[in-house]
């Protein structure tokens, strides 16, 4: 299933449940990931990407834009702008606030692979002169947004 990201909004919402698996970075899988020529930085790519997984009968999914912000490195383009059709469930039964929702979701993505998926397909073996490096991630980033998600429970 191929799902822009700007259209993610459009799925049916489906609740995530902080004390459950249900928004387990591991259970996403890339869906696809668009690219254009950034009109503000000549020589540079953006673009979009999306993630799903099936819950019961539903798609899940999560996208967002991402920039190269110099020649090979991929970043995403505004932490604030991830969208997903999850609601996210707190500790206590409670809906998650927008500014927690944002924090579930940049713990989500930053545990995915999703630099290496996007520069896989924007930049391919076959383009020798075009490559990409990631740079290794720290837990302590998750553990950080855990802890915030925990403390504003």
């Amino acid at each position: 299933m191929r799902i822009p990201s700007w259209l993610i909004h459009t799925l049916p919402q489906v609740e995530f449940s902080m004390d459950s698996n249900d928004a387990a970075p591991a259970k996403f899988r890339h869906m696809e990931t668009l690219s254009f020529q950034r009109e503000d930085a000549p020589g540079l790519l953006g673009g979009q990407t999306s993630w799903s997984y099936r819950q019961g009968g539903v798609v899940v999914a999560i996208g967002w834009d991402w920039a190269e912000i110099q020649r090979g490195v991929i970043a995403l383009a505004d932490p604030m702008a991830i969208v997903c059709n999850a609601r996210f469930i707190g500790h206590s039964g409670e809906v998650l606030n927008e500014r927690m929702k944002v924090l579930a979701l940049n713990a989500i993505v930053y545990q995915l692979p999703w630099q290496e998926q996007v520069c896989a397909v924007v930049f391919p073996k076959s383009v020798p002169d075009r490559h990409c490096s990631v740079v290794p991630k720290s837990g302590v980033v998750v553990e950080v947004l855990h802890q915030r998600l925990a403390l504003a429970a």
